[in-house]
């Protein structure tokens, strides 16, 4: 079993942020990524996106590297040696 795991609710946070930034519905954010809308239900109760959903809202929201702060150890601690 790895030692990390992503965190969803920061995922969620981030999709959350961006989505109010742009004024839309998680329909309008589903329409905008191909995602179903059925994705941000989940990830809204702390369900993980399958790997190429992940790829794609990171895409969505415009920072690849934002993988960084969603990494934590199995225990839910950060990784201190995965940089912010």
């Amino acid at each position: 079993m790895s030692n990390y795991q992503l965190d969803v609710a920061a995922l969620y946070r981030y999709l959350n942020h961006r989505r109010r930034i742009e004024g839309l519905s998680w329909r309008g954010v589903a329409a905008q990524t191909g995602c179903p809308p059925s994705l941000f239900t989940k990830l809204s109760q702390g369900g993980a996106p399958s790997a190429h959903a992940l790829v794609t809202l990171f895409m969505w929201l415009g920072r690849a590297d934002a993988i960084k702060s969603m990494i934590a150890f199995d225990d839910g601690s950060p990784d201190e040696d995965v940089p912010a």
